[in-house]
């Protein structure tokens, strides 16, 4: 399978289980949590190339949905950008969760 379409696939994954994306805000957040994930796998003393490449393929899918939900779709209700931008930030699947111990 090609890699632009595995991207696909994952941008239509997380379409189905996550709000648009409703800011360049919130979209710098999603894809630097995923870039993070990918630097974390980079810098474990046993390297795992299929979760690196894992986390490349959703940080690519982040970057096109950013693309799609924020700046081809930018009129989107204030509101609804408040309550998803709520729902990310406090998350506690992420690792921004300040109840977990650093990584670094």
């Amino acid at each position: 399978m090609s890699i632009l379409r595995e991207v696909g696939r994952e941008l239509k994954r997380a379409e189905k289980i996550h709000k648009p994306i409703h800011s360049a805000h919130e979209g710098f957040g999603v894809i630097t949590e995923e870039f993070i994930e990918f630097v974390l796998e980079v810098f474990k003393k046993h390297q795992d190339t299929q979760a690196m490449r894992k986390e490349l393929i959703q940080l690519a899918a982040m970057a096109v949905r950013t693309i799609k939900d924020v700046i081809d779709t930018p009129n989107t209700n204030t509101q609804d950008k408040q309550e998803a931008i709520r729902e990310r930030v406090f998350r506690k699947d992420t690792v921004f969760d300040h109840t977990k111990q650093s990584p670094f």
